[in-house]
């Protein structure tokens, strides 16, 4: 894309910056730049929000510099949420991550009191085999590479009667 003004990182994506002709041109900072002395420059792998100056100097000397801003917004793990705090034994539970901000697309990983239960989906449906208070957690990653956001809801597993017929 071609900027012009401050935008807002939803999705991952390169930006390319556009400046009208001039000799020599210098982009400060160079971090995520493909190469800061060139008038189009692609910014790649964002990972915080990133003020450039660029200086364009024209063949008589003269120069003008102007800005432009990159932000991106940190992930974040809203809420985690399941369909019932309790449920019967061999009964089926949904698990729901609410994350937002970062580069999508996100990474899940669920884990049952520790133990690897899904990945890659932002809500799984499973049926827990055995009964007490299960602490379902789950660790939320994006594309840009922001700090793992964690967070678990607990749900209680009501063990099933026990039926005898004589």
């Amino acid at each position: 894309r071609n900027n012009t003004s401050a935008w807002n990182i939803a999705t991952p994506e390169a930006w390319r910056f556009s400046l009208p002709s001039a000799n020599l041109f210098s982009w400060t900072p160079t971090t995520f730049l493909s190469n800061p002395a060139i008038p189009n420059p692609v910014a790649t792998s964002v990972t915080s929000t990133q003020v450039y100056t660029v200086t364009a100097t024209s063949s008589d000397g003269c120069k003008a510099s102007a800005q432009t801003t990159v932000t991106v917004a940190p992930l974040t793990l809203d809420s985690v949420r399941s369909s019932s705090a309790s449920i019967c034994q061999d009964s089926p539970i949904t698990l729901t991550a609410y994350a937002h901000g970062g580069g999508t697309p996100y990474t899940y990983v669920w884990r049952d009191n520790g133990n690897i239960v899904g990945t890659n989906s932002s809500s799984i449906t499973l049926t827990p085999l055995t009964s007490g208070s299960h602490n379902f957690t789950v660790d939320v990653t994006d594309i840009c590479g922001s700090p793992a956001q964690s967070g678990s809801v607990i749900v209680n597993i009501i063990p099933r009667p026990n039926v005898a017929a004589t």
